[in-house]
């Protein structure tokens, strides 16, 4: 289900706008001046839109290309964050630390996954 509203009713109610698009089954349409100009959806919309194999939205090989460069120098600093953890962190600090590399490593799988679909798809034959 779609809400349209205002750019002005939008900025009234900001932090409702981005409940309702984050955690209901609405996406919130901004309109100025009788023209959409964005929008806010869940992060599963958006997820779906961005990555569904075959998909004129998919991402490119660019942009997957970005992520895996991004996401490598996230997990070469939560690294060195956790050699320095190790030694001088305390238990609280290590178990937030392999939280994050939980967090990471699932990221990486579905970066993966992502790569995986998208060098299948640029391979297959066009018809």
């Amino acid at each position: 289900m779609e809400n349209h509203l205002s750019v002005r009713e939008t900025r009234r109610q900001l932090a409702e706008v981005l409940n309702t698009a984050a955690f209901g089954d609405h996406r919130i349409v901004v309109v100025r001046y009788r023209q959409e100009v964005g929008a806010f959806v869940s992060m599963n919309d958006l997820e779906f839109r961005r990555y569904r194999p075959g998909a004129e939205l998919s991402p490119s090989a660019q942009s997957l290309r970005q992520d895996e460069f991004e996401l490598k120098g996230r997990e070469d600093r939560l690294a060195h964050r956790e050699a320095a953890g190790l030694e001088f962190g305390t238990p609280e600090r290590r178990s937030h630390l392999a939280a994050e590399r939980e967090l990471l490593v699932a990221e990486r799988r579905r970066l993966e996954v992502l790569l995986a679909l998208q060098k299948r798809s640029s391979a297959a034959p066009k018809n």
